[in-house]
């Protein structure tokens, strides 16, 4: 019996990390940081900033581009152990490493 051949692109019924906890919060604070972002940045645009303010504008953008694409990255299983039998085990949970 040969094992079962990962696929090359997951689909939303067959990712890896479903039901892993951790990643729930992963994704409950993405939209708590987007929904703040979204409030907080326009009242930057129309004002006079100071140096760390302008870094601060700058780096939370890109923070949260970066988690976004860590984000797709363990959707599609880059950051997923490489044996499907334990990443598609809900009970195995040690991190996003691990799935």
């Amino acid at each position: 019996m040969e094992p079962e051949a990962r696929p090359v692109v997951f689909t939303p019924a067959n990712e890896p990390y479903l039901g892993r906890p951790l990643l729930f919060h992963l994704d409950q604070l993405i939209i708590s940081a987007m929904e703040q972002n979204a409030v907080t940045a326009p009242m930057s645009h129309d004002r006079v900033l100071t140096d760390h303010q302008e870094m601060a504008c700058l780096v939370i953008a890109q923070a949260l581009s970066i988690t976004l694409s860590m984000r797709e990255l363990i959707r599609q299983g880059y950051l997923c152990q490489r044996d499907p039998v334990a990443c598609s085990d809900p009970r195995n949970d040690g991190g996003l490493l691990s799935c």
